[in-house]
């Protein structure tokens, strides 16, 4: 779940199945509900981890729509398109964190089982420089509330766990 930025609307996923899933926006006010994502015949689609945009006219969430890979996707609210960021990259997103402050969003990439953290600026929809971190797994990714730097769990070979800060 996530609330647009002026707290109107509620973003969530409807789980189908481990394949399938569908976005929807519901208004807080009165219940009233949306599915945001289009019914489409052949291949069903996973969605996850929905984030409005700071401007509430879009979200950002993971997507394999028309794609083998988990990607990040921007679907715009009044037409339902979809479009696929970082779409060059072959490797399941599984994470994804906005800063509406930084206009970034960032993502972790699992690439042949090590984690990789990167960001798109939401502005120019374009991947942008990240930092060189050793092999593992990344989770927890939370962003200062200024957009200045965002934290985050590394785990690694040589490291049980530990709490990490990046700054932009």
């Amino acid at each position: 779940f996530r609330f647009s930025p002026d707290d109107r609307r509620l973003a969530f996923v409807e789980r189908v199945s481990a394949e399938e899933s569908h976005l929807w926006i519901m208004e807080v006010a009165n219940g009233k509900m949306r599915r945001i994502t289009p019914a489409r015949k052949g291949a069903p689609v996973h969605y996850g981890d929905p984030q409005f945009s700071p401007d509430g006219k879009a979200l950002f969430a993971i997507s394999d729509r028309g794609s083998e890979y988990r990607h990040v996707a921007r679907i715009d609210l009044a037409t339902g398109r979809e479009q696929a960021l970082a779409a060059n990259l072959r490797h399941d997103v599984e994470d994804i964190s906005l800063s509406a402050k930084a206009k970034r969003l960032a993502f972790v990439t699992n690439e042949a089982g090590a984690h990789v953290l990167r960001f798109i600026d939401i502005v120019t929809r374009k991947e942008t420089p990240r930092p060189a971190l050793v092999s593992g797994v990344i989770s927890g990714l939370q962003w200062r509330r200024d957009g200045s730097e965002i934290a985050f769990t590394h785990a690694s070979a040589k490291s049980p766990g530990d709490v990490f800060s990046y700054h932009l």
